[in-house]
């Protein structure tokens, strides 16, 4: 009788070894129950084949029973079954390499085939080789559709990265994985999702572009598989020595989308094998899912940054168009810009056309910091290049451009935008980071656009200043005229200023000027006299052409001792001033003023004003010529009502 041969089941369920027995009458199944026993069988029979059951819950003390068999017998071919194994367990045992048969679920057809196949000296490879990829197929689609399935129910971009770099070792078991993405500005890569005991410490971290494997990937685009780093001269280990890792393998892929490159995705030291072309076309989906995840997240973004950003544009645009006051518009400018969208600083300058530079008018930052110069030169820095060219500009490194005019300490990166109304620039606005590259060319963009609203406001608010001073400002001599000086004198009333002053001017004979020279003439005499009287009183008084002829000075907080020094300093430079050199004429004019004083003479600016105007007409009276302090002589001028009347009528 032929001999059966003798084939090894460590199982837990002696109806395994039963029906085999009962079916297979070529072999002989003798079960051990646990390991040592099968172990002992093992090294002492002659076994043509050896079954191990795997038990869900039990996976990693399996493995390590057909780790031991495999040592203690390099040439029994050994077959792993299990009634149900989900494709995570088929993937984990496969992945070893440590098994010659996978059956799930478990056949004695199987077996059988086996056993024949071993009889004929072949292992079924091409049914084994197509099993296993099976196995690995699904449990590939598993990770792919989990991904797919959170891809389509979150916007969280960190959230789809750290389950993306999770999944990966689901798929090739390492002992570190990480995903690190460009950071366009700082020219690097950051750590954004880390797998791996060390993850704390490496996540956040950055690489250089011309640092490592993963930076030699970033900068070429081409996936890498390094089995020994030692031999690699591209690895950099300043990770490793920051977090106390030793790396030993690395397999690295690009992360990339429409020929640009996002960042790269890398997996550490693959655990009791090497690094494989599979692993790599696995990694390569998981970097395309990180692409896609990506792109998703940049269009999100950016859609909801240009909502934000147009909101706050609207927002900044109708609140600059009710700012009519220049100085207000541009201080509030500033801060409003800055705050909105988050610049280091922004300065505003306008254009001094006379002295050719650019002078600050309104600086905002976010430290306490202020600008080293209040004034620029057209031919300095990138502001004056600006105005030069008319075109924006940036600069991504300050210390590497000779365009930068050194400033604030701590600048990094500069962009200036010029300011315009039609083809005239007036302005810029200077803007400036801590970090190098800080400006793109969205930035710029925006900036432009900040720009042109912030244009329209200057341009308004010129206007409106220049409209408002032709309306308190004499055409003829440019001096204030009749209205400002009600408003000057209403202003002192609401102040509750209690000494003030006021000198009341009025020329002598004028009226022959026009009769011998004619009127062009006689206005030429009248911008020469306001200029005279306007710098005798200098920055103490405000000169107002009343009308015609007359003259008014108001002089807050001037007594009536000071308001007289004044009012003969003007008398005298007009005696000794020969007016209309420039028509040949060197003509010689006198003056009569009149002098009033609060709280002296009344309280009221429009009554003093009064007693001004009648102080002077009692020098009208006495010979003109002079000037008149009021008091108690020029109350008593009887006359005072018609000679006023008188001069009125002529002027007119």
């Amino acid at each position: 009788m032929h001999k059966k041969r003798k084939v090894l089941i460590w199982t837990k369920n002696s109806d395994v070894p039963a029906r085999l027995n009962s079916e297979i009458d070529t072999h002989q199944f003798v079960q051990a129950s646990y390991n040592a026993e099968l172990l002992a069988l093992t090294v002492g029979q002659a076994t043509d084949l050896i079954i191990v059951e795997i038990d869900p819950l039990s996976v990693k003390q399996e493995i390590a029973v057909i780790n031991d068999i495999r040592g203690l017998s390099q040439d029994v071919p050994i077959v792993v079954f299990a009634e149900k194994l989900s494709p995570l367990i088929i993937h984990e045992i496969s992945s070893l390499n440590i098994y010659d048969y996978l059956i799930a679920p478990f056949s004695s057809g199987e077996i059988k085939r086996i056993l024949l196949d071993l009889e004929k000296g072949s292992k079924g490879q091409e049914n084994l080789v197509l099993l296993y990829n099976l196995s690995e197929k699904l449990q590939q689609l598993s990770v792919e559709n989990e991904i797919i399935r959170i891809l389509n129910t979150t916007l969280d971009l960190n959230s789809i990265l750290d389950n993306i770099i999770s999944k990966s070792n689901e798929l090739v078991h390492v002992e570190a994985s990480s995903i690190l993405l460009f950071n366009e500005k700082r020219d690097s890569l950051v750590f954004k999702a880390v797998y791996g005991e060390k993850s704390d410490i490496i996540k956040g971290k950055t690489l250089r572009l011309d640092q490592g494997i993963a930076g030699w990937v970033a900068c070429k685009g081409k996936p890498v598989i390094v089995n020994d780093v030692l031999k690699d001269k591209r690895f950099f280990d300043g990770i490793d020595k920051a977090s106390s890792f030793t790396t030993r393998s690395i397999l690295c892929a690009p992360i990339k989308a429409d020929k640009r490159i996002h960042g790269v995705i890398e997996l550490i030291n693959k655990k009791k094998r090497l690094f494989n072309s599979d692993d790599l076309d696995k990694i390569m989906t998981l970097a395309s899912f990180a692409a896609i995840a990506l792109n998703k997240s940049s269009f999100v973004k950016v859609e909801r940054q240009r909502v934000e950003q147009m909101a706050l544009l609207f927002e900044i645009g109708t609140y600059l168009s009710g700012v009519l006051n220049l100085e207000e518009l541009l201080q509030s400018s500033a801060q409003l810009i800055r705050r909105s969208f988050g610049f280091y600083y922004i300065g505003i300058s306008l254009v001094n056309q006379e002295e050719g530079v650019l002078v600050l008018k309104s600086f905002d930052s976010e430290e306490k910091i202020f600008p080293k110069r209040q004034k620029v030169n057209f031919d300095q820095g990138l502001m004056g290049w600006v105005v030069r060219h008319g075109i924006p500009s940036r600069i991504n490194n300050v210390h590497e451009d000779p365009h930068y005019l050194k400033g604030i300490d701590s600048v990094r990166s500069e962009m200036v935008i010029p300011l315009r109304r039609k083809d005239i620039i007036f302005g810029v606005i200077d803007i400036g980071s801590t970090e190098i590259n800080a400006f793109d060319d969205d930035d710029q963009i925006l900036t432009e656009q900040i720009a042109r609203l912030l244009s329209i406001s200057i341009e308004n608010a010129m206007l409106y200043k220049k409209v408002r001073r032709l309306a308190i400002i004499d055409d003829l001599t440019g001096l204030f005229n009749a209205r400002y000086c009600h408003i000057t004198l209403d202003q002192l009333k609401k102040r509750k200023q209690a000494t003030f002053s006021i000198i009341f001017l009025d020329l002598d004979f004028f009226k022959l000027v026009n009769d011998r020279f004619g009127h062009q003439i006689g206005g030429k005499l009248l911008r020469e006299v306001g200029s005279v009287v306007k710098q005798q009183a200098r920055r103490k008084g405000i000169t107002v052409r009343y009308g015609g002829d007359e003259y008014v000075v108001i002089l807050p907080r001037a007594t009536k001792g000071q308001a007289k020094l004044i009012a003969q300093s003007i008398l005298g430079s007009i005696n000794s001033t020969s007016f209309l050199k420039d028509d040949n004429i060197k003509y010689h004019i006198t003056a009569s003023l009149g002098v009033a004083s609060a709280p002296n003479h009344a309280q009221d600016g429009e009554q003093i004003l009064r007693l001004a105007d009648r102080a002077m007409y009692w020098v009208k009276n006495h010979g003109r010529n002079g000037i008149k302090i009021y008091d108690k002589d020029v109350v008593g001028i009887s006359n005072y009502a018609k000679i006023k009347d008188q001069k009125r009528d002529t002027n007119q």
